[in-house]
C-alpha cells in the first residue's frame, strides 16, 4: 500500500502548482486560527462572531476541497500549514491565558 501511495506521489510532482502550494499553505493556517477563535466564541454563547467565523470557514473550506480533489497531491500544503495554525494559535492563546493569569494574581495581590 505504502508504494503504491509512493508511486502516486512522485507521479504528481509534474503537476504541482507552486504557488497554489503556497496559497493551500497559508489559507490552512488562517483555516486554523479561525477555527480555534470561532470555538473560543462559541464557549463564550457569542452567536454573531461564531456565525461570522463559520461562514468564512465554509469558505476556505470549499477552496481546499476544491483543489485537492483536482490535485490529491494539494493535501500535503493543507496539511502541513493545519498542523503548524493549531499549534501557533494555541501556543498563542496560552502565553494570553499565562499573562491574564498573571495579572489578576497581582491586582489581587495589590487590593489587600
Amino acid at each position: 500500500m505504502f508504494e503504491t501511495i509512493w508511486t502516486y506521489i512522485v507521479t504528481q510532482v509534474d503537476t504541482i502548482n507552486l504557488a497554489t502550494w503556497i496559497l493551500l499553505f497559508f489559507i490552512s493556517i488562517l483555516y486554523d486560527i479561525i477555527y480555534t477563535k470561532s470555538v473560543l466564541y462559541i464557549s463564550k454563547l457569542d452567536a454573531t462572531a461564531a456565525a461570522n467565523l463559520s461562514v468564512i470557514l465554509y469558505v476556505i473550506m470549499a477552496y481546499g476541497t476544491i483543489n485537492y480533489v483536482k490535485n490529491f497531491i494539494n493535501i500535503i500544503p493543507i496539511v502541513l500549514g493545519a498542523w503548524i495554525g493549531t499549534y501557533g494559535i494555541l501556543k498563542y492563546e496560552k502565553l494570553k491565558y499565562v499573562k491574564w493569569k498573571k495579572e489578576r494574581k497581582e491586582r489581587k495581590r495589590l487590593k489587600k
